[in-house]
């Protein structure tokens, strides 16, 4: 089997994402009906707070994403809960399905720039 980078943290893996990113994964692993009380209320105050909207900014054109409905949107934590992040509001951001993994991304991208100066 052939090991690629996994396209948010660069760790080798089978696929395009580690085990850790793997939407797949992650969807069997955290079910609606498995969810915790505060994860429901963080994920129902970030979507209201975000208009119920994909936050996502592009970089190059400034645009916000246009995607929208609860289905199809996660509440991300800027800050990680593994690395002491909480659960208020203030803390999440709204991003569809597509745009989370890149935010992943852009985390561990920012990360490594502090690291390296």
């Amino acid at each position: 089997m052939t090991r690629v980078p996994c396209i948010v943290c660069g760790r080798l893996g089978g696929s395009t994402y580690c085990q850790m990113h793997d939407p797949e994964r992650q969807r069997r692993r955290i079910t609606p009906g498995r969810t915790t009380r505060q994860q429901a209320q963080f994920r129902k105050a970030v979507l209201s707070t975000a208009g119920h909207r994909c936050q996502w900014i592009d970089e190059d054109t400034g645009r916000r994403c246009t995607v929208t409905g609860d289905e199809n949107l996660t509440a991300h934590h800027i800050t990680p809960l593994r690395e002491d992040g909480n659960y208020d509001a203030e803390q999440g951001v709204a991003l569809c399905r597509a745009h989370h993994p890149l935010a992943e991304r852009r985390l561990h991208r920012d990360r490594d720039d502090v690291d390296a100066a």
